[in-house]
């Protein structure tokens, strides 16, 4: 007998080879790990940049549906504009709720725990996961 655990619905993050359902199941097949991370820190968050920054994220995506355009992961922009210290993303979450609140998406908080090398999580598979999603 054995029992299967599954990750609260909240998980929004994970490797695109190892996503078997929106980052849920057993976490026996998450090796490369899977987070939540959070979506409610105000914009901007993290050390100020000094530049322009953009950084392209691929495959960050929640609700991934192998059906649809499987050859090819989405792709968002993230930047950093110097004139409005603002963070700004190219993904729907962003541009049609985030924007209007002020606070960042998973792939701009994402983007700066990468910049700023910051482990949230104190699991080191987290800042592997974001390199190997963010360039």
């Amino acid at each position: 007998m054995f029992s299967v655990h599954f990750l609260p619905a909240g998980d929004n993050f994970c490797s695109q080879t190892q996503n078997l359902g929106n980052c849920r199941g057993p976490a026996v097949h998450y090796s490369l790990g899977r987070f939540d991370i959070p979506t409610t820190e105000n914009n901007p968050n993290g050390d100020i940049p000094n530049k322009d920054l953009r950084f392209t994220v691929v495959y960050f995506k929640y609700g991934y549906n192998h059906n649809l355009n499987s050859t090819r992961s989405p792709t968002y922009e993230v930047t950093f504009d110097m004139n409005s210290s603002k963070w700004e993303c190219t993904c729907p979450d962003f541009t049609s709720r985030r924007v209007n609140l002020g606070t960042c998406c998973k792939h701009i908080q994402g983007a700066i725990d990468l910049r700023d090398n910051y482990d949230r999580f104190n699991d080191p598979m987290y800042l592997n996961l974001l390199g190997m999603h963010i360039t």
